[in-house]
């Protein structure tokens, strides 16, 4: 789904209307992501998937509330599902670059045992409960992503006639919210 171009600074638009902007953005980077899954030769896949998600639950987390109207709660959760989705293929992984990366310092009776340990964690990343990606992906994927591009297209605005929009600039709004993100990690340093 191409996403609209800002056109002009972004700082300088409604604030709903930047949130919705690069969440949309964002969205389009999960499902860039996601078709990069269908490639098995790419290694790097599943980690951009996991990132790519990551990120559109922490944008759409941060700017709640000028995405609530756009973003249900049931979206939010088949997005943590999303993710969720992929934590057993993506621990099979990690486990298997940790051993290949300490494969060669280990002794002769050492690497059998990791020998055997390689066809374990390859056999769960063949198993559809244990770690294949796509099957765990797919369905909860084709759930969330067009519908939420959909939501995240349009906003409805409230305006009264006698005091006019009440809709702040995002610039205002991403500077709020990084002063409070800025005092949260003041207070936790000292």
């Amino acid at each position: 789904m191409p996403t609209p171009a800002p056109g002009g600074d972004l700082l300088d638009h409604a604030a709903q209307r930047a949130a919705r902007l690069v969440a949309l953005r964002l969205l389009d980077r999960v499902g860039a992501a996601r078709t990069r899954l269908d490639d098995p030769n790419d290694q790097e896949a599943l980690h951009d998937f996991r990132v790519a998600v990551r990120r559109l639950r922490s944008w759409i987390r941060a700017f709640k509330p000028w995405l609530e109207e756009s973003v249900a709660k049931r979206q939010r959760r088949l997005l943590r599902g999303l993710a969720r989705s992929t934590n057993a293929a993506r621990d099979v992984e990690v486990h298997a670059a940790w051993l290949t990366a300490r494969y060669p310092s280990l002794t002769a009776r050492q690497r059998v045992g990791a020998r055997w340990l390689q066809q374990r964690l390859a056999a769960k990343v063949d198993s559809p409960e244990n770690g294949e990606v796509l099957p765990t992906v797919s369905e909860p994927f084709e759930r969330v992503f067009e519908p939420l591009g959909d939501s995240l297209s349009h906003y409805t605005l409230r305006v009264n006639v006698d005091s006019g929009p009440d809709d702040p600039r995002f610039a205002a709004v991403l500077a709020a919210l990084l002063r409070r993100h800025a005092d949260a990690l003041r207070a936790r340093l000292d």
